[in-house]
């Protein structure tokens, strides 16, 4: 039964390995996303969160975008989650979990600020604990883009599953999730993402994940994004 367990654990964490180095990944134009995400939490229920990345694309050798963006983030329904108390982001525990934001990204390549992007933003998630250690996501999230005089909406839908992992003092957070895109320009689902990652909480404040994701577009060429994020919560 433990060498089982053992196993279960293991498996999420050799699908993020086997996903950075399948052959099938250079098939898809590269591009790495660092990102750093600030969160401050004011009481049980609220915190807000900042963030700001940048994405370096491959084939021009240089950040073609990056990304400013702040979410006040609303938690609700409580429950108890194994190792909870040494993850930092806490919201984990929350059944439900609402989000409102804004987001700036400056277009890079141009320099024209009639291609940078405005979104207003709004999430609901959902949270399902399954068994001590694994936990099922489901974030829905809707977008208001401008982008010049171009206003539109999209809806994006994501799966996740990930398993909190402890040995002695080691911690990791192994997941895969997978999201579509609803464009209401096209009125179409247009891209598909599916991403294996994993999370290293460290010293209950700081969260360094790496990534990768594989990106599946409607009419347009496929993409891989590496991506690093330092998470620090206050």
């Amino acid at each position: 039964m433990r060498k089982c367990r053992r196993q279960w654990t293991l498996f999420p964490l050799g699908l993020f390995v086997a996903g950075i180095f399948s052959p099938g990944r250079l098939l898809a134009e590269l591009r790495v996303a660092p990102e750093m995400a600030l969160y401050i939490t004011h009481n049980s229920n609220l915190r807000s969160r900042f963030v700001a990345n940048g994405t370096w694309k491959e084939e021009v050798e240089e950040f073609t975008s990056a990304g400013f963006e702040y979410d006040l983030d609303i938690g609700l329904l409580s429950f108890f989650r194994r190792y909870v108390f040494k993850d930092p982001n806490a919201e984990k525990s929350k059944r439900i979990s609402v989000r409102l934001g804004y987001a700036y990204l400056p277009d890079l390549v141009s320099g024209d600020p009639d291609l940078d992007e405005e979104r207003a933003l709004g999430e609901v998630t959902f949270r399902f604990p399954l068994g001590q250690a694994w936990l099922l996501t489901d974030r829905n999230r809707g977008e208001l883009r401008f982008i010049g005089d171009v206003e539109s909406t999209r809806y994006r839908n994501r799966l996740r599953l990930e398993r909190n992992v402890a040995i002695s003092r080691f911690r990791i957070t192994p997941y895969a999730n997978a999201e579509a895109f609803f464009e209401s320009i096209t009125d179409e689902w247009n891209q598909v993402d599916g991403t294996v990652g994993a999370e290293f909480p460290w010293h209950y404040q700081t969260i360094l994940e790496f990534y990768c994701t594989w990106q599946f577009t409607r009419n347009l060429e496929d993409d891989q994004i590496f991506g690093v994020t330092l998470q620090k919560h206050l």
